[in-house]
């Protein structure tokens, strides 16, 4: 059976939080396209997507964590660029989410890691010093880990597969 209506033309309140929602989603977008492009970071949100309840893209997962954060502070920082240093560290390059600048958001980063994708535990507490967010392993060297950071109870990186350096 067809059925046909009147068109309505929808409503568009425009209250303030539908504004900054809408605004948080094209800085959280516009960062995505623009500033956080490492291929190693966007395997990280791919991963972490991948063992995720239900079909989801790196995009996805990255999109429904920022756009939380951006609504309160755009100038968070986020994870680009992901690698094993010296010293047993895991570097997470950071820019903020606003401009792509050098990531300089205060306050205290959580270190997620384990040797299973699945079993993450935090390791420590670490702030952003030049840029970066350096995790510290428990793991020998040479050993591969899946780790990622955290703050205020969301995550600012993807989940990344390194290996342990010396």
């Amino acid at each position: 059976m067809n059925t046909v209506r009147q068109y309505v033309v929808p409503a568009n309140p425009q209250t303030a939080g539908q504004v900054a929602q809408r605004n948080a989603m094209k800085a959280v977008v516009a960062a995505f396209r623009y500033y956080l492009t490492n291929a190693v970071g966007r395997t990280a949100w791919n991963l972490a997507a991948a063992i995720m309840p239900g079909a989801q893209s790196g995009f996805n997962v990255f999109t429904s964590n920022a756009v939380k954060i951006a609504i309160g502070d755009p100038d968070a920082s986020f994870a680009d660029e992901i690698s094993a240093v010296a010293g047993k560290k895991s570097r997470f390059a950071m820019k903020n989410l606003d401009d792509g600048a050098t990531g300089d958001e205060a306050g205290t980063f959580e270190y997620w890691e384990g040797t299973d994708k699945t079993l993450l535990s935090k390791i420590s507490e670490v702030s952003i010093s030049s840029g970066n967010v350096d995790g510290v392993s428990d793991q020998a060297a040479g050993t591969v880990i899946y780790c990622k950071i955290r703050k205020d109870g969301q995550d600012r990186s993807g989940l990344a597969k390194l290996t342990v350096a010396e």
